[in-house]
């Protein structure tokens, strides 16, 4: 979060548009982006932390492909509908 400015207390007050992306991605992840600058080896409270926040985005990550994959398989079951419906409509009025 470093800022151009005069002293410290002036650039404490901007956050810059990369500080927001990592915030909206994941507020841990900006926490210890502030917080932990390097990581002492040995350290496994931290490690802990850290495997289980790449545990948690595997899952997350694995959630978002499912909700896509819904989503894409409930388009072609309405364009599928929607087709066969208008088939229908077609054909009764084609017999008239």
């Amino acid at each position: 979060m470093e800022q151009i400015g005069k002293n410290d207390e002036e650039n404490k007050k901007y956050i810059s548009a990369e500080d927001v992306n990592r915030f909206c991605y994941c507020p841990y992840q900006y926490y210890y982006s502030l917080t932990v600058k390097k990581i002492p080896k040995g350290t496994k409270k931290i490690s802990k932390r850290f495997k289980r926040g790449k545990k948690y985005h595997r899952a997350y990550d694995r959630g978002l492909k499912m909700q896509n994959l819904i989503r894409v398989l409930a388009g072609l079951a309405s364009a599928a509908i929607i087709a066969w419906i208008g088939w229908k409509i077609w054909s009764l009025l084609s017999l008239s």
